[in-house]
């Protein structure tokens, strides 16, 4: 997804006269609770229960722990911002990887070995306001 959508912004660009407009917000849209507190500092800590609980293959026990643990970070630490965007990529792909239920492309679900066509579209989420 990196690569294409990489290439397509770079394409977009690119083109003379070119108007990025965004996108429309769907209906859908979920809300992500923002924390106000750190839990841990340790970037090998986050990187491996990223890769253990959110990698190639999940289940949603896994997931659930991963949300439970990542509540804890904040998404705007001024003093370790690689790690605070690291947390909240990591939400954000975890909130994805528990509301859809199937199996799709690289990314196997134990609990949901199948891809489910009900999921051939996009999650939208945004910085709750309250």
């Amino acid at each position: 997804e990196t690569v294409v959508f990489a290439q397509r912004a770079i394409d977009a660009s690119a083109e003379k006269d070119a108007r990025i407009e965004a996108a429309p917000i769907p209906r859908d849209v979920i809300d992500l609770r923002v924390p106000e507190y750190v839990a841990t500092r340790d970037r090998a800590a986050l990187q491996r229960l990223l890769w253990d609980a959110v990698g190639i293959v999940r289940e949603r026990r896994g997931l659930q722990g991963a949300a439970a643990f990542l509540e804890t970070l904040p998404d705007g630490d001024e003093n370790q911002p690689e790690l605070a965007n690291m947390a909240l990529f990591g939400r954000l792909i975890v909130e994805g990887a528990l509301r859809r239920e199937e199996s799709r492309g690289a990314h196997y679900r134990r609990d949901h070995p199948d891809p489910d066509a009900r999921w051939r579209r996009h999650l939208t989420f945004r910085k709750a306001t309250s």
